[in-house]
């Protein structure tokens, strides 16, 4: 993750020291359709540019992905030559199935998709930049963008891992299993856990500014500029680490 960010850094500073292309006003898609027998296998979804949405259907076997590859240029033509350069691949092994795409954001280019899977199914998603939108999911899920916003709904899994570097993540969950570690972490940005009404989780936040809503405070200490701040939720079976370097986190 530090040397991702520390490169998307590095990519940034150089764009402002140089002038920044104009993606122009035509643009030109294209739509890709994929559908993926996991057989308990991982889903890794691996983009540069462009966002992610995920939504679980009970019914499901496998993956089924939408993905819109799009450019944007100063002509039609233009366009379309820079939608040449947006590119889609898959790999497969015995314990994953992976997509992975790359695309220039300062040419206005970028993936869009549209992912259903079964509840269960576990799922990895990487971006340098964009967002990332999940619900009803119940299985294991690692989201990691570099610059973003994560927003679950729903959420009921056992095991949750979201990593921004700039952004924002909002996690509501639909219930949270007893043996559940969730783990939400941003670097610069806001972060927000709402658990449901019958929660039994201990939550331990980090940042600049606390917003905790009910709960009993078990623990409270300085935190670099911030404050770290225990929080037990009914009997407080289940753990959610919820961090920001710079921000506020509210837990309600």
């Amino acid at each position: 993750m530090t040397a991702r960010l520390g490169l998307l850094g590095a990519v940034l500073l150089a764009a402002c020291e140089a002038p920044t292309p104009r993606p122009g006003r035509a643009e030109a898609t294209a739509d890709t359709t994929l559908a993926l027998d996991l057989r308990g296998r991982t889903l890794v979804l691996d983009g540069t540019a462009g966002d992610v949405t995920l939504t679980a259907d009970s019914s499901a076997t496998g993956a089924t992905l939408v993905l819109t590859r799009r450019a944007r240029g100063a002509t039609r033509a233009s366009a379309a030559r820079r939608l040449a350069g947006v590119t889609v691949s898959t790999a497969a092994d015995d314990e994953m199935e992976q997509v992975v795409w790359r695309a220039s954001p300062a040419e206005g280019a970028g993936v869009s998709a549209r992912v259903t899977v079964p509840p269960d199914a576990h799922v990895v998603v990487h971006l340098d930049a964009g967002d990332v939108a999940a619900r009803a999911l119940v299985g294991p899920l690692d989201i990691e963008t570099a610059i973003g916003a994560v927003r679950l709904d729903d959420h009921a899994g056992a095991r949750l891992r979201v990593r921004v570097g700039s952004g924002t993540a909002t996690i509501g969950a639909r219930t949270i299993p007893p043996a559940a570690l969730w783990f939400v972490s941003l670097g610069d940005g806001n972060g927000t856990v709402r658990l449901p009404p019958d929660a039994s989780a201990t939550v331990v936040a980090t940042g600049d500014t606390l917003a905790m809503r009910g709960g009993a405070v078990t623990s409270r200490e300085r935190a670099g500029t911030g404050e770290r701040r225990q929080v037990r939720f009914g009997a407080g079976e289940a753990v959610v680490r919820v961090e920001t370097a710079r921000g506020r986190v509210t837990v309600r």
